[in-house]
């Protein structure tokens, strides 16, 4: 949409992407582009329905507009789908994209209801200033941090954190799955490597990193060490002895 204006919160500040201008100017191209209302467009020889929210493109064309090569542009929409921004529909002459939160963030309101929400968020932003700070990062989670292949998005990353915490995972299974992962993402590219919140998100990728086969960091006996091989302990001994007896 060339026209209008579109709503940006002060929250887009915890974003994942907010650290990377590459990736966030990319992404406000995005909401930039999207269609404010329902219409149909014409692609090849086909007629396709836009809704409101949606993106009709391609990645050529995203490519040529951001600068980046097809490639880096599948990669970055990868990425978009994984933190659950966007969904896509893809056919050999389109790609069609919807941001999932678009009505949430660009639903029309009056006036009224513009300027309670105001005052609300006014509130809500004294009280956290006057009374406390949910930002003190625990020496936990700093190790998890320092493990971690790439620190982009501390707050968000802490709140997904705790979250994991409350549900029951236990912060040195975290810590080791960091761990683990900077092992499996040796020599990638930083643009396509999850972003540490993502890792800690809702689809809880860090679950398939917690334990690691060979001679990788696992936890042992309610307790994570850097390789089976880095200790001499008895239950350490014990357990890489048993695996070299499996693999033979």
């Amino acid at each position: 949409m060339s026209g209008g204006w579109v709503k940006i919160h002060r929250s887009i500040r915890n974003d994942i992407l907010w650290e990377d201008p590459q990736l966030f100017k990319a992404w406000v191209d995005l909401i930039l582009m999207a269609s404010h209302c329902e219409s149909k467009s014409v692609s090849g020889m086909s007629i396709v329905e836009v809704e409101r929210g949606q993106v009709l493109t391609s990645l050529s064309k995203l490519a040529v507009r951001w600068g980046w090569g097809v490639q880096k542009v599948r990669n970055y929409l990868l990425l978009l789908e994984d933190d659950s921004k966007i969904t896509r529909q893809t056919t050999s002459q389109y790609t069609l994209i919807t941001l999932v939160n678009y009505d949430k963030w660009q639903a029309q309101e009056t006036d009224e209801t513009t300027i309670k929400e105001h005052a609300k968020n006014t509130r809500r932003t004294h009280i956290k200033n006057g009374k406390n700070n949910n930002n003190t990062y625990t020496p936990q989670f700093e190790d998890f941090w320092k493990g971690y292949p790439r620190q982009i998005g501390k707050t968000l990353t802490f709140k997904n954190w705790n979250t994991r915490l409350k549900e029951g995972h236990l912060p040195e299974s975290l810590v080791l799955a960091a761990k683990n992962y900077a092992l499996s993402i040796n020599g990638n590219e930083p643009q396509f490597i999850k972003h540490p919140s993502t890792f800690l998100g809702p689809n809880m990728p860090f679950e398939d990193y917690i334990q690691w086969a060979g001679d990788k960091p696992m936890p042992i006996g309610g307790r994570s060490v850097g390789t089976l091989t880095d200790c001499s302990c008895r239950e350490c001994t014990g357990e890489l002895e048993r695996r070299k007896g499996e693999r033979t």
